[in-house]
């Protein structure tokens, strides 16, 4: 594939000519990945458009160059190629990070550009959470490489199943780029955050989000300026790379747009115009309004599935949790943010009379109020009356994380998405769950998320077993056994499926036998 001198970089590129088209798109791929992704929705395109793609730099083959890096530098690097390629005029398709250049280089190059589509465009990152997504992805790539942060990435990314041949290749292109070039590309959006662009958007816009995408929330709610002027569609059955995930939808939605782009969405009088972009703009500053909240919210991180470990505002609590009832109240409150003091008594205290319990509870409340509360910060965590006990802030926990995604497997009508929820959900199960805790009220949720996954587990096996995949319905079955190992059902099942699995691998010796012996003859 061709290279091309740009500026202080060689920059790899591929141009692909359709007999059919007389529009050019332009492909800018997101943060970690590279041109080699567009694969899938390629041939969809080329029954339309001419295609331009390329590596940014410090992606791909393409070198890195400056050290330090610029939203100019990455922008002008694209229309440096548009210029030595002679390409004048062109339609924008950016995903993630390439979303983000697409409206950077629409605004400063708006002559070239006839329209932007926007795949999974970030729209809003509030400063506490990418602080602490930063942090957690740099423990991933702690060693130096790439490779732990490429694979858990990848699983964000697509739908695919981690043995497709296209979830290898996301995890061959992160690890092709370094910590550094990563890490600097999430500074940029800390210094500029990418929703300032928003309003400056002037060409048609095309702007589409996976279902099942992450980010999926921001991107839907861009902001009320942007929904005026923008189509906005959500892909079905497809994460945050919806061009991998759906590609032949996808290819056809933005054939659609470019073939009827469409700038302003309203078509009302001007009465009701004017009123619609009164409502957005109302909606807009109650968005405004809630985010300032947001940001002062406290950031409550509780973590108990296989240990417990407590951070507010990514700040470790590490002493003081075996005094005093600190952890049972902190972990009833995870689950109840709002409850009565009687209900934490009846749950906590069940064999003290509730008088003496409620007395008790003051001690303890006032105990776990002065170890979780921030000095500095001017909003309490603990919220206390006669009457009620309450947690303030943002409240997060893997154990209700693990909730929710069991509760979306367990709703997911595919089959195939059902068996790579329960893939992903089985594969990050601890050993143990909620080790160390034996509260009664905790002892039934264990069971509760125990029976969960054995329902789960059963299902998928038996969506195994129907398309013959014996060696996988038996590691569901095995998944479901580690949970309910006095379930006789269980083991009749799983001995019945080695025995099948063992008949047909006898089968096949006999048969690659009998063709040697009759090949010799």
């Amino acid at each position: 594939m061709p290279f091309v001198q740009v500026k202080d970089i060689n920059m790899h590129y591929q141009i692909y000519k359709s007999q059919y088209a007389t529009d050019t798109l332009v492909l800018v791929h997101g943060v970690g990945l590279n041109m080699e992704l567009w694969e899938p929705i390629l041939p969809y395109f080329l029954l339309h458009f001419h295609v331009v793609v390329f590596d940014l730099r410090g992606h791909g083959e393409t070198e890195r160059g400056a050290p330090n890096f610029s939203w100019e530098l990455f922008v002008d690097d694209i229309n440096s190629l548009m210029t030595q390629l002679q390409l004048e005029s062109f339609h924008l398709i950016g995903h993630g990070l390439g979303a983000t250049l697409t409206m950077k280089y629409s605004r400063k190059y708006k002559e070239k550009v006839k329209s932007i589509i926007l795949l999974a465009v970030p729209a809003f990152f509030p400063r506490k959470s990418i602080d602490a997504l930063i942090e957690s992805r740099k423990i991933l790539s702690r060693s130096g490489s790439m490779l732990p942060l490429a694979q858990s990435m990848a699983k964000g990314i697509t739908m695919e199943p981690s043995d497709s041949s296209i979830f290898q290749k996301i995890v061959n292109a992160y690890s092709m780029v370094t910590p550094e070039t990563y890490f600097q590309i999430f500074d940029l959006y800390l210094d500029v955050p990418p929703n300032g662009d928003f309003k400056y958007i002037t060409h048609p816009t095309l702007s589409l989000v996976g279902v099942h995408d992450p980010i999926y929330l921001t991107s839907y709610t861009l902001s009320s300026k942007l929904l005026i002027t923008t189509r906005l569609l959500v892909v079905p059955h497809s994460s945050n790379a919806v061009f991998i995930d759906q590609p032949k939808l996808t290819a056809e939605w933005i054939h659609d747009f470019i073939q009827k782009p469409v700038l302003v969405r309203s078509n009302y009088g001007s009465f009701e115009s004017n009123g619609a972009e009164s409502v957005m703009d109302y909606f807009h500053e109650v968005y405004e309004i809630g985010i300032n909240k947001l940001d002062k919210q406290n950031v409550i991180q509780v973590d108990f599935l296989s240990s417990f470990r407590v951070s507010i505002n990514n700040e470790y609590i590490l002493d003081g949790w075996n005094q005093r009832y600190a952890k049972s109240l902190l972990l009833f409150l995870t689950f109840n943010q709002t409850t009565t003091r009687e209900q934490i008594c009846d749950s906590l205290f069940p064999e003290i009379p509730l008088k003496q319990a409620l007395n008790n509870l003051k001690v303890y409340l006032n105990y776990l109020k002065k170890l979780i509360e921030i000095e500095e910060s001017g909003n309490s965590i603990l919220m206390t009356d006669k009457e009620h006990v309450a947690i303030r802030g943002s409240l997060r926990s893997d154990v209700l994380k693990l909730n929710s995604d069991l509760q979306k497997a367990q709703i997911e009508k595919n089959q195939e998405l059902k068996l790579n929820y329960c893939k992903e959900i089985f594969n990050s199960l601890p050993n143990a769950l909620l080790p160390g805790l034996y509260d009664d009220w905790i002892n039934s949720y264990r069971d509760k998320i125990e029976n969960q996954i054995v329902i789960l587990a059963k299902e998928a096996a038996e969506i195994e077993r129907d398309k013959g995949n014996l060696q996988s319905c038996i590691y569901f079955f095995n998944v479901a056994l580690k949970y309910h190992p006095e379930d006789e059902w269980l083991y009749d099942e799983t001995i019945t499926l080695y025995e099948q699995l063992k008949s047909e691998v006898e089968q096949q010796k006999g048969k690659r036998l009998k063709e040697a012996q009759t090949g010799q003859s």
